[in-house]
């Protein structure tokens, strides 16, 4: 088996084609399943898949030529499901996030 190294992966990414129609769908796509799932029992999971998608999304667009609303697009519906995710489970003071959870003490180490 040959060896790939970073910048042969950094070359495929840079020569890659980027589809912004297909991609704005998949992402609109994420957004309406999180808002069809607001307030039932899986709404973390599906907040969870809208922010990873528009993660991806955004690495596959970022830097490239005419995707600066797609970028913003991107930014927007991660940080939307970070904030709804938040309302749902307020930070707590022991991990900074998922407040309502049981939490280990100190005292049941050792």
């Amino acid at each position: 088996m040959g060896h790939i190294n970073s910048m042969d992966n950094l070359n495929r990414l840079k020569s890659m084609e980027i589809h912004e129609d297909q991609l704005k769908a998949l992402l609109d796509a994420s957004v309406s399943t999180a808002l069809s799932h607001r307030g039932k029992a899986y709404e973390e999971y599906v907040l969870g898949q809208q922010e990873a998608t528009a993660n991806v999304v955004y690495v596959l667009c970022v830097g490239q030529d005419n995707r600066a609303s797609l970028e913003q697009s991107c930014q927007r519906y991660a940080q939307q499901a970070i904030e709804r995710l938040t309302e749902i489970h307020p930070p707590d003071v022991y991990y900074g996030f998922g407040g309502g959870y049981d939490q280990p003490s100190y005292d049941d180490v050792g």
